[in-house]
């Protein structure tokens, strides 16, 4: 068979197949540390057989067909040499450079996926492969939703490697339904009989406040009496200290003036935080946002439920006209939308889901 000029070639060495072809110069090698622009020949292993190595040689053609429309970068045998590890590498990096706030929860998702993927090339992630991690997953008692949310880091991994070029494309990753929507709410009663054997006035509000706003905790704590307008008796959680990276005013009426006018009357003035370290900043205080408050005549309600609660609880106040004025009050804009922009929800059904 005549070869074509330009096409590659095949040979024999030894016991092993090899091909050979010639591809633009991208860098990283011996001869070139940076794309010089010139084309050069490449030679790699294909095979025991001639017809892996014919094969082979095909799919470089291919690649490099592709790349000469302008389509997609040839990667060649570049891109086989890649380990998942560096992907996940990769994104942690993206993380701290665009400094998210889920860096801590993204390191301890992917800390699963480095321990049962621990020398696989990209290329051996299959979707069996993928399967056989989430019967492994299951297998252990983790729920489908921190499945998801570990598969998600390996999806984002994938995608920021294509944006790259380090990979032709990005394969898809498989996810599980999720059947995890939170149901039920913290009524009032038992949260006045928990808040009945909390020890002292500045962890009451700081749980009174988290009840009546929605808050998190941390954005609770984060607030500062700079944040404070005494003039309208507004106070603001600046975008930084919000988890959802978006921030919201807060109009202090009812129960919320009352709230602030007792820490007022408390205020430290060496120290610039609403929640003082013998109030609301207590250590005490910050464990009340993330576990059950323990006594024994009262169940163990979950912070999320109270939060959920407050979504109803904002609505009874927009619909008294306490917070947003009239315009929520006429039907201007629906409650749940005003109560899940007051608490920092993302869904407009918190205040009405059960």
């Amino acid at each position: 068979m005549t070869r074509i000029r330009g096409m590659g070639r095949v040979f024999q060495r030894g016991s092993r197949w090899w091909i050979a072809y010639y591809t633009p110069c991208q860098g990283g090698t011996d001869r070139c540390a940076t794309a010089c622009g010139r084309v050069h020949e490449v030679r790699e292993p294909a095979g025991t057989t001639d017809g892996d190595a014919k094969k082979l040689l095909k799919i470089r053609q291919q690649a490099l067909a592709v790349h000469r429309t302008g389509l997609r970068p040839f990667q060649g045998p570049r891109q086989e040499k890649i380990t998942l590890a560096e992907l996940l590498d990769g994104l942690e990096r993206d993380h701290e450079i665009r400094g998210r706030k889920g860096l801590p929860q993204l390191r301890s998702h992917l800390k699963h996926l480095r321990d049962y993927f621990v020398v696989d090339r990209v290329v051996a992630v299959t979707p069996t492969r993928l399967r056989d991690y989430i019967a492994h997953r299951q297998s252990e008692g983790a729920a489908d939703a921190t499945i998801n949310r570990e598969l998600e880091g390996m999806q984002r991994a994938f995608a920021l490697a294509a944006e790259a070029g380090t990979l032709v494309s990005a394969p898809r990753v498989p996810s599980l339904r999720e059947q995890n929507a939170r149901q039920g709410f913290f009524e009032r009663g038992d949260f006045e009989n928990v808040c009945s054997h909390l020890p002292d006035d500045g962890l009451r509000d700081f749980v009174r406040w988290f009840y009546w706003t929605g808050m998190r905790p941390g954005e609770i704590r984060s607030l500062s009496w700079a944040d404070f307008d005494q003039e309208t008796y507004t106070i603001r959680l600046h975008a930084s200290d919000a988890k959802t990276g978006f921030g919201r005013a807060i109009a202090l009426v009812g129960e919320l003036r009352a709230i602030i006018e007792r820490r007022l009357k408390a205020r430290r003035l060496d120290c610039p935080l609403i929640s003082t370290a013998t109030g609301i900043r207590s250590a005490t205080a910050g464990r009340v946002g993330r576990r059950p408050v323990q006594t024994r005549a009262s169940p163990s309600p979950r912070a999320r439920a109270s939060r959920r609660r407050s979504g109803r609880c904002v609505c009874s106040m927009i619909s008294g006209e306490l917070l947003c004025g009239t315009w929520c009050a006429r039907g201007s804009i629906p409650l749940s939308r005003c109560a899940s922009a007051a608490t920092g929800h993302a869904r407009y059904s918190i205040a009405t889901t059960s």
